[in-house]
């Protein structure tokens, strides 16, 4: 299927790419704002202040783990991850 999707697009006009495009970056953005950038419980000045002092081990929030890049291109990124509870084991 996909396989023909793509081979569809290789018949496109001029006009239809960048409209393609800009709804797929719509697409990307709407989706960005909705499960990244709204939460109000993540923002970014916080998570400058949490790798400041907590260090990489420690949950921010309780629920994330934060990593970042080194920013040798210039600029360091920052990301979060989900963390996920594991079951204890149980001992007998």
């Amino acid at each position: 299927m996909l396989e023909d999707e793509l081979m569809a697009r290789d018949r496109w006009s001029r006009e239809n790419l960048p409209a393609y495009q800009r709804q797929r970056v719509r697409a990307l953005v709407l989706h960005a704002l909705t499960h990244f950038v709204t939460d109000p419980q993540r923002r970014l000045a916080d998570l400058r202040a949490h790798l400041a002092n907590a260090g990489p081990s420690q949950s921010y929030l309780g629920a994330y783990r934060v990593a970042t890049t080194s920013g040798t291109t210039g600029r360091r990124s920052i990301g979060l991850t989900k963390t996920v509870s594991q079951p204890r084991a149980e001992t007998a």
